[in-house]
């Protein structure tokens, strides 16, 4: 820093007058501060993200080899004579009463990919499967439809779902199920009301003219497309014997 004597400059030693002036995050902490915890979060969820594919890969790939292990659990309805076996690291949860009319929820499984605790408590991560039979003119008849639709009717007017802000990749096929009509629904949810996004499969089995057995896996992305053959792998061990 220099001083004027007169007409003639004095540096003084020890001042930089560069230190009189404030740094960019000095002068604007408070965005500095935002934009730093900004992108804090966002590393924390990538890595999450990250964690989440490989861990929900890694069982794929343990699942995929390992489709007719004599380890595996079984599932037995005798009211609908139904046999499913699933992998020992799924678990049987208690299933919730359905609010949806006509409904019958049989069973929930889960694999929880973050918690290997034994509450029941569904997580962001965890993959789950749930076993429920529908009564067509029940459900149709509660929601204002005709109780005579017919199986593929029933579907088309009530459970398909379509493109939209919260719904993608959608892909429905015509199907058999230990030799019954099925259909087979795939479809991501954008949207979720908790939890992280869900790749979601349905299978709609027609055990009769008025009752549909359902199958539902879902799964948390990323890597829920790749994981919905983990259901195929199961539903590969299921019987019907009635």
């Amino acid at each position: 820093m220099d001083k004027n004597l007169g007409n003639q400059k004095v540096a003084v030693p020890g001042l930089n007058p560069d230190l009189h002036k404030k740094s960019w995050f000095g002068a604007h902490k408070i965005l500095g501060y935002s934009f730093l915890i900004a992108i804090t979060f966002a590393i924390i969820t990538g890595v999450y993200y990250y964690q989440v594919s490989i861990e929900n890969l890694d069982y794929y790939h343990n699942i995929s080899h390992h489709s007719r292990s004599i380890f595996w659990k079984t599932y037995t309805s005798t009211q609908y004579g139904l046999d499913l076996k699933y992998p020992p690291s799924f678990r049987q949860i208690t299933v919730q009463a359905a609010t949806q009319p006509g409904k019958k929820a049989l069973a929930s499984f889960v694999f929880k990919s973050k918690d290997s605790s034994a509450t029941s408590m569904i997580v962001a991560g965890d993959m789950k499967i749930d076993v429920a039979v529908i009564g067509i003119a029940e459900e149709a008849a509660a929601l204002s439809k005709s109780q005579n639709l017919s199986f593929d009717q029933w579907f088309d007017q009530l459970h398909k779902v379509s493109q939209s802000s919260a719904i993608n990749n959608t892909s429905v096929r015509q199907t058999e199920f230990q030799g019954l009509p099925a259909i087979s629904q795939i479809y991501n949810t954008l949207k979720p009301t908790e939890g992280l996004p869900s790749a979601k499969k349905e299978v709609y089995v027609k055990l009769n003219s008025d009752e549909v057995l359902v199958f539902t896996f879902s799964s948390p992305l990323p890597g829920g497309e790749r994981l919905i053959s983990v259901l195929d792998k199961i539903l590969s061990t299921a019987q019907l014997s009635n």
